[in-house]
């Protein structure tokens, strides 16, 4: 079925968020695991996961509509040393992506495009998941303090 130009546009802007998000997550995940707090480490591997299957999702939605995945992403990935700028670049990226299938939603139904609105509809509420877990940490922080957020994520404390 041949989709609409713009929409496979709109569908590779968000597989690149999503891909950039996975190796976010993973350099943050791995980065946590490697300083011992492993409890916050399987949190942000999730997250990961659930990324990879919103990236198979579009990259599948991309297909259908006989489009061609750009499987590209033009950002570096970085590990700041302050936990709470790694958090605030999750946050970020995030919200931009939130931002762009928001978007999307709106020119799909535009389009007439229910099945590729429907995939963005169900994304946005998964990222809207993941915010809220992010903006849940920064308040733990601000509430208990960086050093024992962390303490709480160690392992061995079961």
């Amino acid at each position: 079925m041949k989709g609409a130009a713009e929409i496979i546009e709109y569908l590779n802007k968000s597989l690149e968020g999503e891909l950039y998000a996975i190796m976010q997550y993973i350099l943050h995940s791995e980065t946590m695991e490697h300083l011992g707090y492993d409890k916050l480490a399987a949190h942000i591997k999730q997250e990961a996961m659930q990324e990879m299957v919103h990236a198979e999702k579009l990259t599948e939605r991309i297909l259908f509509l006989e489009g061609t995945p750009k499987m590209l992403m033009n950002r570096e990935i970085k590990w700041e040393q302050d936990f709470r700028k790694n958090l605030e670049s999750q946050l970020n990226a995030e919200m931009e992506g939130i931002a762009i299938y928001k978007e999307g939603v709106k020119r799909s139904r535009e389009v007439e495009d229910a099945g590729t609105r429907q995939l963005f509809q169900s994304i946005i509420k998964e990222e809207e998941d993941h915010v809220d877990w992010i903006e849940s940490q920064f308040n733990l922080i601000e509430k208990v303090g960086l050093e024992n957020y962390l303490a709480q994520h160690m392992h061995g404390d079961e």
